[in-house]
């Protein structure tokens, strides 16, 4: 399974890999230009042999989508048409912030956070899942 943390400019992978399924940072990918974007998922897809992706969806507090949900909803489709593999969201309310917290406690500047932060924000999303198709919801 990979876990993403789709943005406008970066996306955050994660991996999670039998027998443990435990997730796992594996890199941060330029979400533009989107072909190649594509090119470079799709190689960890097919190298890594993913059956599922676990994107983030950025819920408001209240649980309303918003804008950012539509932009990753809209990337998200354009990935499985694509790819043509299993998609399903989670909910990644505050797991950007979560992971920058993580960041700063471990005295990352700021520029060395920026980096880091959608990686590791991948790992929440997909550890999330990972409790949430365990404790069979």
């Amino acid at each position: 399974m990979l876990g993403l943390d789709l943005g406008e400019k970066r996306v955050g992978v994660a991996i999670a890999e039998p027998p443990a399924y435990v997730a796992v940072p594996l890199t941060t990918l330029d979400a533009t230009p989107w072909r190649g974007f594509i090119t470079q998922l799709s190689a960890i897809v097919n190298e890594r042999g993913v059956k599922t992706i676990v994107a983030g969806l950025p819920l408001h507090a209240d649980g309303r989508e918003g804008e950012a949900a539509r932009m990753v909803r809209g990337m998200a489709e354009k990935i499985v048409v694509r790819l043509k593999i299993r998609l399903v969201f989670q909910d990644e309310r505050y797991s950007s912030s979560e992971a920058e917290r993580v960041l700063i406690a471990t005295g990352k500047r700021s520029s060395q956070r920026k980096a880091k932060r959608d990686v590791l924000a991948a790992v929440f999303i997909l550890e999330a899942y990972l409790r949430r198709i365990g404790e069979g919801a």
